[in-house]
């Protein structure tokens, strides 16, 4: 008997909880579970899967993907996205639905504390950091399972800062001006901007009214796109105010890529202060770490080196076990 799995995301979007349920769907064993997933296109394959495809439309899409839930009658739902209509569908069945917390602002709003203490049956946080969260501001222990990345080998090892790379939505939740702080103080460093949100034409606009000449801006670029940017860059910049536990550094690790990051609000278990990477309290320290990895040739490749190791250690080879194990829990 094959557990009927509906990973509840779209897994040929490049949300990250879209991107961890494509992977799920592609690792997980298939004689063991008969996996469903959602599409917004006929493009993506994978082997062992069916896909339900559903319109790009707000309107149309909930409406589709709740009377597909509700019929598809699978053993368990992981909806890892907590979208309204995933609400919706936990509120009004009694089906077994879990979830996954994957950023902290899921605890400032009670519609997410419902969601994940009333409405499902279980569900894990991706970082110690956000397992701690969770026992602070909803008294409860979870397990942690961590994101998981495909290794695909040893990875480059980079031999001096010259290039900055910064990964996200332009949102403001990610701080996208913080970046052009930086590229402003580093006048002898390139810079590069990947995403797409609502503040893109802002900071674009910022930087030309600056005539910044150091900074290039990608737009909304594939994941494999986003993959060789990365490799071309020599450090991963992240100045987000909130997060959960960034894939991204990850998918930079496995180009040999380190992580800076401002962790005045949350911490990224992947990275070792000083080994592997660099949490900073602020904008100013950050611009320092940096000054400092310019002249430290010696500290930059050792970093390098050390982040390169994170990839093999976090692989869906490795992970995927804990995923299948906390699936078939619930459906026991």
């Amino acid at each position: 008997m094959k557990y009927k799995l509906l990973l509840g995301s779209y897994i040929d979007s490049v949300n990250a909880q879209d991107i961890n349920c494509f992977h799920i769907a592609n690792h997980i064993n298939k004689n063991e579970f008969e996996v469903h997933a959602f599409c917004h296109s006929n493009d993506v394959k994978i082997r062992g899967v069916t896909f339900h495809k559903v319109s790009n439309n707000r309107f149309f899409k909930n409406i589709q993907k709740l009377l597909t839930m509700i019929s598809l009658k699978a053993d368990i739902y992981y909806l890892p996205r907590v979208e309204k209509v995933d609400i919706i569908f936990a509120w009004l069945t009694k089906r077994h639905v879990v979830s996954s917390v994957e950023i902290q602002t899921v605890y400032l709003k009670n519609n997410y504390y419902r969601f994940f203490n009333r409405y499902i049956d279980g569900y894990f946080c991706i970082s110690e950091f956000l397992k701690k969260l969770n026992k602070k501001c909803w008294n409860k222990n979870v397990p942690v399972i961590y994101l998981g990345i495909d290794y695909l080998g040893k990875p480059v090892e980079h031999e001096k800062l010259n290039k900055i790379i910064w990964v996200g939505s332009v949102c403001e939740r990610k701080r996208p001006k913080l970046f052009l702080e930086l590229a402003q103080h580093h006048k002898n460093l390139d810079f590069c901007m990947v995403g797409d949100g609502e503040e893109l034409q802002i900071v674009k606009k910022m930087a030309q009214n600056n005539n910044m000449k150091n900074i290039s801006f990608e737009g909304k670029l594939s994941n494999e796109q986003t993959l060789t940017k990365i490799q071309s860059a020599d450090l991963l910049c992240i100045t987000s105010k909130e997060e959960g536990l960034p894939k991204i550094v990850l998918e930079a690790a496995s180009k040999g890529v380190p992580t800076i990051y401002i962790n005045e609000m949350y911490s990224v278990d992947y990275i070792k202060n000083g080994v592997n990477g660099f949490g900073v309290k602020n904008i100013e320290e950050m611009e320092k770490k940096i000054d400092l990895l310019v002249r430290d040739v010696q500290l930059y490749k050792k970093l390098s080196v050390e982040v390169g190791k994170l990839a093999n250690q976090y692989s869906w080879e490795r992970l995927i076990s804990q995923y299948e194990t906390f699936f078939k829990d619930f459906c026991k």
